[in-house]
């Protein structure tokens, strides 16, 4: 990408893995840009995740809730490399794993703030060279697993225009202990102590130790309770994390991911069809974190369910990512489904329910209408027979809100029901004849 304006780079994939080269270049000289929610892979030597690095500066880009990983063992160099210096970088929400250097961003420009990102890298996390007097660096974790005295969480090479209180609030760890943890100014520091005594008292309310990553070398920087990033942060920057599902507590937890609330497993669909021999079902998530595998569960009323079969979740993934499972078992009348994912420390979480009419009879639910439905909704279907139906209304959870015993006519039949007294949501209708087979549809309540 060169040189554009106004565009947005979301659920992507990118990749770069040649000697020089960069999964996304080149910002300078664009204005109004956005790379959100995308796996930025990147492996070899001397290459870089983002980079703007040519032509005049440009302004306004946001880089934010990406995983960028520099592959463990590849010696990747830089996630994000800019040496014109973009106006009014916002650089937020992102995983930054396994490059020799997370950031390195060397003009004097305004406007330029790193929020509530999780770093894991070699030389150093964040570099920052002449800036201005609106940099914010808050909310971070810079762990920085060098081995040399070279080697650190933080680089500052001009402290000029650096004011009190905007750096604060970030969580600084250096795995060889007796290394430096901060070069400020020409100056080294092994504590965040002698640090603070410095003109400017940065990070006052900043603290170290070891934040203890999921799984640092996978681009997995989530934490979990008891991490000294827990709780920690200052409200106000960001509402949400690195997943988009996670709501911010009060007071937050420093880096990218929030413990808590945030959800391992993003799901956009779950949908199932019936194929000639098989029924098929396919579900969507935008964004993973710990994911282990999806349990695909089977019904025949809608409420009690067994396990049919198992596929194996992404584990981490910050872009669309596609599943499918076939059933081959078909079976005369309607079959539910259910969907649950486990994560890596056996938590499990658990979806709607989707229903798929195998019936080959001439029985079926022709239409509900309206839907979505507020106050009442029309069932028109068509039975093979006369008789005694009875239609059950369940909810997304399985739970069944509504049952009654209509007669019906061999042929199209009408009724309509009342809606105004279910909460909004997703439901199920399902229509049994007297010989025990069923149809179904999806209704949608919305008040």
């Amino acid at each position: 990408m060169r040189q554009c304006d106004y565009i947005t780079i979301s659920n992507c994939t990118l990749i770069a893995v040649d000697v020089g080269s960069s999964a996304v270049y080149n910002f300078n000289s664009a204005d109004y840009n956005t790379i959100t929610r995308c796996d930025i892979r990147v492996t070899g030597t001397a290459t870089i995740g983002i980079e703007a690095n040519q032509g005049s500066a440009g302004t306004d880009l946001t880089i934010e809730r990406n995983h960028m990983d520099g592959v463990t063992g590849s010696e990747a160099t830089y996630g994000y490399y800019d040496d014109q210096g973009i106006t009014n970088l916002i650089f937020r929400n992102n995983f930054v794993s396994d490059f020799l250097y997370g950031v390195y961003y060397d003009q004097n420009r305004t406007g330029v703030s790193f929020y509530n990102n999780s770093f894991y890298c070699k030389n150093y996390c964040l570099y920052l060279g002449p800036v201005a007097a609106q940099v914010a660096v808050k909310n971070n974790i810079f762990h920085c697993y060098g081995t040399t005295a070279s080697d650190y969480c933080f680089f500052l090479n001009s402290t000029s225009n650096v004011t009190s209180g905007n750096i604060n609030y970030n969580l600084y760890y250096n795995a060889a202990a007796a290394n430096n943890l901060v070069r400020w100014n020409n100056t080294d520091y092994t504590t965040i102590a002698s640090w603070r005594l410095v003109t400017n008292t940065p990070d006052l309310q900043g603290t170290t130790g070891n934040p203890n990553y999921t799984s640092p070398t996978g681009c997995n920087l989530a934490i979990s309770a008891g991490s000294p990033a827990e709780n920690v942060g200052v409200t106000g920057l960001v509402t949400n994390d690195v997943t988009a599902a996670g709501t911010r507590a009060n007071p937050p937890d420093m880096g990218a991911f929030e413990i808590g609330t945030s959800l391992p497993v993003e799901l956009i669909s779950f949908t199932g069809k019936k194929g000639k021999n098989f029924n098929e079902l396919h579900w969507i998530t935008a964004s993973e974190i710990n994911s282990e595998y999806f349990e695909v569960m089977r019904s025949f009323d809608g409420v009690t369910f067994e396990s049919i079969g198992k596929i194996n979740a992404a584990g981490k993934s910050n872009s669309l990512f596609n599943y499918s499972f076939l059933d081959y078992e078909q079976f005369e009348g309607t079959s539910y489904y259910q969907l649950k994912q486990y994560d890596n420390d056996g938590q499990h979480e658990t979806f709607n329910i989707v229903a798929i009419n195998n019936s080959s009879s001439e029985f079926k639910i022709n239409a509900l209408f309206p839907n979505p439905s507020s106050n009442y909704v029309s069932v028109n279907f068509q039975s093979s027979e006369a008789g005694a139906h009875f239609i059950y209304i369940n909810d997304a959870q399985g739970k069944e809100v509504f049952a009654a015993m209509i007669a019906s006519l061999k042929g199209e039949n009408k009724f309509q029901l009342s809606t105004s007294t279910f909460d909004s949501g997703t439901y199920f209708v399902r229509i049994v004849n007297p010989n025990m087979q069923s149809t179904n549809n999806q209704l949608v309540i919305q008040h």
